[in-house]
């Protein structure tokens, strides 16, 4: 879905300077490594976590304190996101408003 939305929707608006070209590999690569780096970890604790452990202590001790370290992950993971490309995304921006 993403390719269709960045390659063919704006051509057929009449945005033909807005068309980016993207493979369908860099898609996948984007979307493997950000979401998907975090959901393995994920699993792999709550494998490790309710076999080792045991699902009380996972549920009323782990969760309770790996919630809030995720939370903020999440958002570093989206700031360092735009900080990086901040400055291309302001880029397109103004190009498209000119």
């Amino acid at each position: 879905m993403p390719i269709f939305s960045i390659t063919l929707v704006p051509q057929w608006l009449g945005l033909k300077g807005v068309v980016v070209n993207i493979s369908i590999g860099q898609i996948a690569e984007s979307v493997f490594i950000l979401p998907g780096y975090p959901f393995i970890a994920g699993v792999i604790s709550r494998i490790i976590g309710l076999k080792t452990l045991g699902r009380q202590w996972y549920e009323e001790k782990f969760i309770p304190k790996i919630s809030p370290i995720t939370l903020i992950a999440l958002l570093f993971t989206i700031l360092v996101m735009f900080s990086l490309k901040g400055e291309y995304i302001v880029q397109c921006l103004s190009t498209l408003c000119v």
